[in-house]
Formats: structure tokens, C-alpha cells, sequence
């Protein structure tokens, strides 16, 4: 709340600081609408021209992190002696219906 109140009233310096801390720039209000929304919509250009930069550096930062992962050499792959997963028999494992669902339960029984 505090930066749809610091966009919709052309507080530029107070985004800058609210985003610096941590503010989260894509969170809505309840009617759905985003900082950058309200300060377009109000005319702004100083706020929004402070929250598309914000947008960018964020953009730049998870790009450059992103291509610092792909040219990370691949992990090592598992030793031989590391145990697979024990495998689980489909027959042994209990379904649980979802919640809300409705089951039907039908019992057999046999004799011999």
C-alpha cells in the first residue's frame, strides 16, 4: 500500500526509497491494479519514469544472473556409489482423493 499511495500522489523520491527497500513493484491492489498503473493513470512521468527504471534495473540483474547460470560448468554426475531411490510398488501406495472429492468405497470379500 504504501507505493500505490507514494505513486498516485507523485512521490517519486519515496518510490525510489520504498523500491530501494524492498517494496514489491508488481503487487496489485484489490482492484487488480499495479504502481506503474496508478501513476500512469494519474499522469506522473516523474514517478513512472523512477518505477520503469526500477523495472529495468531489475530486468538487467535477473538477465545477468541468469546468463551467469548457464555458462556455470554442469554439476558433476553421481557417483556410483550414490543409492538410486528406492522404487515405489504403485500396488502398496494409498490414494487419497483430493479435498471436496467424492469416493465410492467398495469392499470384497473372498473365501476359500
Amino acid at each position: 500500500a504504501p507505493l500505490f499511495r507514494a505513486a498516485e500522489g507523485d512521490h517519486a523520491a519515496c518510490c525510489h526509497a520504498l523500491l530501494s527497500a524492498g517494496a514489491d513493484l508488481l503487487a496489485t491492489n484489490h482492484r487488480l491494479e499495479g504502481a506503474l498503473f496508478i501513476a500512469s493513470l494519474k499522469g506522473h512521468d516523474t514517478t513512472l519514469r523512477c518505477l520503469l527504471d526500477h523495472m529495468a534495473k531489475r530486468c538487467r540483474s535477473l538477465s545477468a544472473s541468469a546468463t551467469a547460470q548457464a555458462s556455470a560448468p554442469p554439476p558433476p554426475p553421481p557417483s556410483a556409489r550414490t543409492k538410486a531411490p528406492p522404487k515405489l510398488n504403485p500396488l502398496a501406495v494409498e490414494w487419497i482423493p483430493a479435498f471436496g472429492a467424492t469416493t465410492t468405497t467398495t469392499t470384497t470379500t473372498t473365501t476359500t
